[in-house]
């Protein structure tokens, strides 16, 4: 379910998902001397997830400027198996809040040339169910050139992640252990260390 509006460079929406049967990476026990299978699975539980953002799309001359601000807030939990708790089970919610502010700024110039400076910002928050550990910060910067009399050419270079910082930890838990992944960036992730 979606709600958005627009008043002038204004832009407001917010959505409600209901995930059903949302996939999540999980573990299971493989054998009696403590080794675990790592898969994924299908939860019953349903994963409710709400975001609101808030746009501005200003434009002056030769300069325009998308800017995005906004929250992503997931609800579920788990009773996960503990021994180290009195009950054997211990409560897990993943309901932390993500932060969003994204920002793309373009600069056309004479000659078909554009100068870019984009920013993406994510906070730390829970994400399925695993947290992600650290803030995901991407500024880029694009020179683009378009070319040919009808523009249908154009040559882009661009310099991502300037300060090295657009990647994130995730950490699962799963009760009696815990699963850290450093880093994941993009569809790149790194090895799983138990804990």
């Amino acid at each position: 379910v979606t709600l958005s509006m627009r008043k002038g460079v204004f832009a407001v929406s917010a959505d409600y998902q209901r995930h059903l049967n949302a996939i999540f990476d999980w573990t299971y026990p493989y054998d009696d001397n403590g080794t675990v299978l790592l898969s994924m699975t299908n939860f019953d539980k349903p994963l409710d997830v709400f975001d609101a953002y808030l746009v501005a799309s200003p434009s002056v001359g030769i300069f325009t400027s998308v800017n995005v601000v906004g929250i992503q807030y997931q609800n579920i939990s788990f009773n996960l198996d503990d021994p180290a708790t009195e009950t054997g089970k211990r409560l897990v919610k993943y309901n932390k809040p993500m932060f969003i502010f994204n920002s793309s700024n373009y600069l056309r110039l004479k000659k078909d040339w554009q100068l870019e400076l984009n920013s993406e910002f994510y906070s730390k928050a829970h994400f399925g169910n695993a947290l992600l550990t650290n803030n995901y910060w991407d500024l880029s910067f694009v020179v683009q050139k378009s070319c040919l009399r009808d523009k249908n050419l154009t040559f882009r270079l661009s310099v991502n992640d300037i300060f090295k910082t657009a990647d994130f930890g995730a950490m699962v838990d799963l009760g009696n252990y815990q699963l850290l992944q450093n880093p994941v960036n993009g569809q790149s992730r790194g090895p799983y260390e138990m804990h």
